[in-house]
């Protein structure tokens, strides 16, 4: 057999989880008897555990594989480091500043996925052209001081240019009324803003101090693609030569045949899209969660047992005159 009650609890929805824990310890399981909590408070709850989860298990293991990519893009230690740390560095402070926002501004909990995926994601990428740009200077020969100059006027240039249209784009998303979007629109147009910025500061200053030494502790790894001809320099590093290797063979293709590309590619991004054509929208439940959280248990039994409908029941508010 199987039953259920609902229990008001009598405080403010931001206060209702701390009311759980008591509720639990009132509620003794025994053999016979085994029970499961749900509905909004414990939901949200879980959700934020989740939510925080996630993010811890996103950053451990996101650094690591973001280090061993970039390894195999410069074949050097320091050089592979600088871009993740300048990453790091830009999700920490936007998720500084997002704490004290959320003592102003109502924020939902997954501005911190989309900051820590938007932070990484981006932090890496600039600092990818700026090191990359850096050591090409280097390896023709400039002092540090020049590369460093030309980085900045020319990769830098490109970085403000990308991350100025990410964070316009994410603008939008701060006039929704939803809190989740606006949110997000927030948390990500913030991250993408210090992304920039830490690329154009943070690491110069770091390339300019280091200068040579961004070649040190090379790494021998296979070659996945690229150039097998590169001209060696008094810098350290390896020039491609222009007219070699993987990408100038695929830039070319492309050029000579450009409808040939263009076809299948675009058929290939439709058949990726397709799906959104049968996309149902609908408020999230307990069914979003993992089974083994609690709130996904309560909300899988209620379901099983009793009617679908009795997990998201309607609220409505009649007033009199």
């Amino acid at each position: 057999h199987a039953a259920y009650a609902n229990v008001l609890l009598k405080s403010t929805p931001d206060a209702a989880p701390k009311l759980l824990p008591e509720l639990q310890q009132r509620l003794q399981p025994t053999p016979d008897l085994k029970y499961s909590v749900g509905g909004g408070p414990v939901f949200y709850e879980d959700i934020q555990t989740v939510s925080e989860d996630d993010l811890r298990r996103a950053e451990i293991l996101a650094f690591p594989f973001a280090i061993i990519a970039l390894l195999f893009v410069f074949r050097s230690v320091i050089a592979a480091i600088l871009p993740a740390l300048v990453g790091g560095f830009a999700v920490v402070v936007s998720l500084a500043l997002i704490f004290y926002l959320g003592h102003v501004l109502p924020l939902s909990i997954f501005v911190l996925n989309i900051t820590t995926l938007f932070g990484l994601g981006l932090g890496v990428d600039y600092s990818l052209f700026m090191v990359s740009r850096f050591r090409e200077e280097l390896a023709r020969g400039r002092s540090v001081e020049e590369a460093v100059v030309l980085t900045v006027a020319t990769a830098g240039r490109a970085v403000a240019f990308s991350g100025i249209t990410v964070s316009i784009g994410l603008l939008g998303l701060v006039f929704f009324s939803v809190n989740m979007l606006h949110s997000v629109g927030l948390g990500g147009m913030l991250v993408v803003l210090l992304s920039i910025l830490a690329a154009l500061t943070l690491l110069p200053a770091i390339l300019a101090i280091i200068g040579l030494r961004v070649n040190k502790f090379p790494v021998r790894l296979p070659r996945l693609w690229g150039n097998k001809r590169a001209t060696s320099t008094t810098a350290g590093t390896a020039v491609a030569e222009p007219h070699h290797g993987f990408w100038y063979r695929l830039s070319n293709f492309v050029m000579r045949y450009p409808v040939r590309v263009l076809v299948p590619v675009l058929l290939l991004l439709i058949s990726f899209g397709s799906p959104f054509l049968g996309v149902h929208f609908s408020a999230p439940d307990a069914s979003i969660l993992p089974k083994d959280v609690p709130s996904r248990q309560a909300y899988d039994l209620l379901a099983s047992r009793f009617n679908q409908e009795e997990t998201t029941p309607i609220l409505m508010a009649v007033q009199t005159t």
